[in-house]
């Protein structure tokens, strides 16, 4: 499948990120003598990710999504499977594998959000404000509608959003067991850091997931006072 521009560049950040967390990070948390990965053992692991990308995209197509965002994120979600699956070969340890994988998806996340926090950050002092504009812009893009399903619940002093389909998970969800924990701790644990990224004393709660089986991801965005 030919790539966009926009997958191209984050692929290349997301490679770049993988290059940060591996390389002299321990290659076995439970016995430090086997010693730390090295640049060229960083860069197997980038070339076997591209190449498990692509056979999780022939075994599991990506979806047609009707808009760029749920696309880009869909895009992704297999890449950052493959890139725990890579990580897994080398390690043999899965909870390493979701501990630096999940790490490398949230150094390229964050990364990839700096306009989202930027321009907030031009047109408003008040914290709060930043996250509320901010958020705006994201559920514009990536998480577009209509293949993101999602309802902004009225507050005053926060910015909560209801969503009720998410087509990352809906993604996963073809996949099995093992995939789901690794998506559930992965992916659905990064909104609790990006809100500390968006404004001083950022902060997030979430009652509810869709991983967890529940109906509704009831985010919460808001400034501990």
């Amino acid at each position: 499948m030919k790539q966009s521009w926009l997958q191209r560049y984050e692929t290349y950040l997301f490679n770049k990120c993988i290059h940060r967390v591996l390389i002299d990070r321990v290659r076995d948390r439970n016995d430090f003598k086997k010693g730390r990965f090295t640049r060229q053992e960083a860069k197997i692991v980038v070339e076997k990710t591209k190449e498990i990308t692509v056979e999780i995209q022939q075994d599991v197509p990506i979806p047609s999504c009707r808009s760029k965002g749920a696309s880009r994120n869909v895009f992704l979600g297999a890449g950052s499977l493959a890139l725990y699956r890579a990580i897994s070969l080398q390690t043999n340890d899965k909870d390493y594998a979701t501990e630096l994988a999940t790490e490398a998806c949230w150094l390229a996340f964050k990364q990839s959000v700096g306009l989202i926090k930027l321009i907030p950050k031009i047109f408003y002092r008040n914290p709060q404000a930043q996250i509320s504009a901010g958020m705006k812009i994201a559920l514009r893009f990536p998480f577009s509608r209509p293949d993101y399903d999602w309802e902004i619940i009225p507050s005053s002093d926060t910015f909560e959003v209801n969503f009720y389909e998410c087509p990352v998970h809906e993604y996963f969800k073809k996949f099995g067991e093992e995939e789901m924990t690794y998506f559930r701790k992965n992916w659905c644990t990064q909104d609790f850091s990006i809100a500390e990224v968006m404004a001083k004393n950022g902060r997030y709660e979430r009652p509810n997931t869709l991983s967890d089986g529940d109906s509704v991801c009831n985010m919460k965005f808001f400034v501990q006072k």
